[in-house]
């Protein structure tokens, strides 16, 4: 499997204006990698993974799949949104059985595939729950099954954890780490939270604002599975934060008074440094 940004740049067209929120993306991702994608807020973020999935059209460039040409949504890309987005009228294993049953896969295949998800998310006793009977975490994680039971090549997931508790969402970080070594899938995660990027990430993507392009790319060459209290994690943080900051400011600059600006903080120190030599 091999993703290609080509050149994918995207304009909004307002009453008044010509909003360009994408410009000159160009990214490759490889089968198995986990990548995410982070920037400040309104830097297309968002709007680059709905392009990936097909459900927006670039208005330059193109995205390849396996030498494909994207133009539109498909079953070899999955999408996992920030609203878990499931049918309240549907019991848990019928709605992680719901795409497949559009897919025109039979009964039994289906039910046998769907309770092997769910017990990959350790939700088999809920299987026949409703959704307004589960917690912000349990229903994320029905969401989570659902979107593998397909077996798309790209799992695409579009802040999937911004809503729920520090705690829940610790727990699903740790979780979705071990789905994706078992599973080996191919992710794009977009994000907000740097430490959540570092904890789950082979590649970290920042990206600039106004218009939104790609400014950085980190590797992330930490042993699994990862603590966010790691030390490692706390460094490689502290140093993508570098470059997220000076984008974070332009785009507060712009909408916050002109005094406005964000004090630096101290680096932490290079992992190779022993803190208790003067101790």
């Amino acid at each position: 499997m091999n993703l290609k940004i080509e050149n994918v740049g995207k304009c909004f067209i307002t009453r008044n204006n010509n909003i360009k929120t994408l410009e000159q993306v160009n990214l490759e991702i490889n089968q198995g990698e986990f990548i995410s994608i982070l920037g400040p807020s309104g830097c297309g973020k968002s709007t680059l993974l709905n392009i990936i999935a097909g459900l927006e059209k670039a208005s330059q460039g193109k995205v390849w799949l396996n030498s494909k040409e994207v133009k539109g949504a498909g079953p070899d890309r999955a999408v996992m949104f920030q609203e878990s987005a499931l049918f309240p009228w549907l019991r848990v294993i019928d709605n992680v059985e719901f795409g497949m049953k559009m897919a025109g896969i039979k009964a039994s295949q289906r039910r046998e595939t769907a309770l092997r998800y769910l017990k990959m998310v350790h939700l088999t006793k809920f299987q026949n729950s409703y959704v307004h009977e589960l917690s912000g975490g349990m229903k994320q994680r029905v969401a989570l099954a659902r979107a593998l039971t397909l077996d798309s090549q790209v799992l695409l997931m579009d802040e999937p954890f911004a809503a729920l508790d520090s705690q829940t969402k610790n727990i699903l970080q740790l979780e979705l780490q071990r789905i994706w070594w078992e599973t080996k899938k191919t992710i794009i995660f977009v994000s907000h939270n740097l430490e959540e990027a570092v904890l789950l990430s082979d590649r970290v993507v920042v990206m600039g604002a106004n218009p939104g392009k790609i400014k950085k790319e980190f590797k992330i060459e930490l042993a699994r599975p990862r603590q966010m209290e790691s030390r490692d994690v706390s460094y490689m943080t502290a140093k993508i934060m570098k470059e997220l900051k000076e984008e974070v400011e332009k785009v507060a600059k712009a909408e916050y008074d002109n005094d406005w600006t964000i004090k630096k903080d101290t680096v932490l120190p290079g992992t190779d440094i022993d803190l208790g030599i003067d101790i």
